[in-house]
């Protein structure tokens, strides 16, 4: 990710993660963060997981009734389920849930800006002196008994200097900003000014609920994940929300 340093101090660091190695077994296209770390289709049996245009694709073949087998000879329907191991997937509707939250962080992951600041409070914890070398509530008399001197005794006077002890505590804040529009492409723009309009939050919401009870359902059942995969996995949904709220709130 490419870092630079504003006026205030302030890290600004482009929302562009390394997409990686990582191909879609259909196409052979590369995918993007979005399609293979952020949202993969969750199977219940196996990992096996394609790029958004395909899964697209694949969507619209199951719309239709029925299509010609690749020998010509028979008829055949094609049914939403995972190619490798035809395990139905805990969603019905892939376009409204999977593509629209992959397409939501990548456009957020593109246009937006991730300013990092540290916050330093300061915590002060003073004794105040009484002026006889006593912290004012730290008296050992508390019988509330008068004292009384001992005139022939040596009064002595002690001057204490009171101690102070200051904790300074460090918090990191992450906001993120909106690029320019004059820093995006025609495409970028016009996904913007798509995600601006109509009832966007609201289904991206209604998506983000279902995707996460279609992982609880699935992942339960892999053998293949563990729960440090879990919550790593987790983890990444969670920062991948907040950044497409911000941007929505940035839209608004």
């Amino acid at each position: 990710m490419a870092t630079a340093t504003t006026s205030n101090g302030n890290n600004a660091t482009a929302v562009v993660e390394d997409d990686g190695d990582c191909s879609c077994p259909i196409c052979l296209e590369t995918m993007n963060l979005s399609e293979y770390k952020i949202y993969p289709l969750p199977c219940h049996r196996c990992d096996f997981n394609f790029c958004s245009n395909c899964v697209g694709n694949f969507c619209k073949a199951a719309e239709d009734d029925f299509q010609m087998a690749s020998d010509g000879s028979r008829q055949v329907k094609i049914h939403v389920s995972c190619p490798q191991c035809r395990s139905k997937y805990p969603l019905d509707d892939l376009e409204e849930t999977v593509l629209l939250l992959r397409s939501a962080h990548t456009l957020a992951n593109a246009i937006m800006i991730k300013v990092e600041s540290v916050v330093d409070s300061d915590n002060d914890d003073s004794d105040t002196d009484n002026g006889n070398g006593d912290s004012i509530g730290d008296s050992d008399d508390v019988s509330g008994e008068e004292t009384k001197e001992d005139p022939n005794a040596t009064n002595t006077n002690t001057n204490s200097t009171a101690t102070a002890t200051t904790t300074t505590t460090t918090t990191a804040h992450t906001e993120y900003k909106l690029e320019r529009d004059s820093d995006l492409s025609a495409s970028q723009l016009a996904r913007k000014f798509e995600f601006a309009m109509g009832d966007v939050r609201n289904r991206l919401e209604g998506a983000s609920l279902l995707y996460e009870q279609a992982v609880a359902k699935a992942l339960p059942q892999r053998k293949d994940v563990n729960e440090y995969t879990k919550t790593r996995a987790k983890t990444r949904r969670d920062a991948a929300r907040a950044m497409r709220l911000a941007l929505l709130d940035q839209l608004a």
